[in-house]
């Protein structure tokens, strides 16, 4: 992406839409909230469900590549039947993939190891009262990139079972990734 703030700023954007808007209690009964794809953990990711979302996707975006909007509800549910992935399946693993690939994007743009370093060195040699707004920068890129790198919530939200198998395909899944967003950008 040629504008990191810019990537970052949408990654942020659809890390929020992904999440959705918070519960408006902690106290909301199971039985009065309506269940939404990804929301617990009991949906269990497979290989080969994750194998077919791979497909899923290869056969997306080949075909709507082309196609006009009347024509792409039919070339999805078609990519859809023809990866072998249920309703059910694609709708879970739409609501838990992208929010996992998401984050672990939103790492990418926070400073990396290398980086921080730098930064580290750079302080040093400024004058203290820079030197504490630096310490405070680093700091908090350190904190948001462990946080991102971790996917605590993911992992409480998910399970670990299914993150992991989620990250086992991590570089295909940033690549779509990034592919969508520059279709966005465009």
């Amino acid at each position: 992406m040629r504008d990191p703030i810019i990537g970052c700023t949408l990654s942020l954007a659809l890390l929020s839409a992904c999440h959705g808007p918070k519960e408006a209690s902690a106290e909301t009964s199971a039985s009065t909230r309506v269940e939404k794809p990804g929301d617990q953990k009991g949906y269990l990711l497979t290989r080969e469900k994750l194998a077919a979302f791979l497909r899923y996707q290869s056969l997306k975006t080949r075909e709507t590549a082309d196609a006009g909007s009347e024509q792409q509800a039919l070339i999805l549910e078609h990519a859809r039947t023809e990866a072998g992935l249920s309703v059910r399946d694609l709708e879970e693993m739409e609501a838990m993939i992208p929010t996992v690939i998401g984050k672990r994007a939103f790492a990418r743009q926070l400073a990396d190891e290398k980086s921080l370093e730098t930064l580290e060195s750079v302080k040093a040699k400024v004058p203290l009262h820079h030197q504490k707004q630096l310490e405070h920068l680093v700091g908090w890129n350190k904190a948001r990139r462990a946080e991102a790198l971790g996917l605590t919530e993911e992992r409480q939200r998910y399970g670990n079972a299914n993150v992991d198998l989620i990250l086992t395909q991590e570089a295909e899944l940033l690549r779509i990734w990034d592919s969508e967003i520059a279709q966005l950008t465009r």
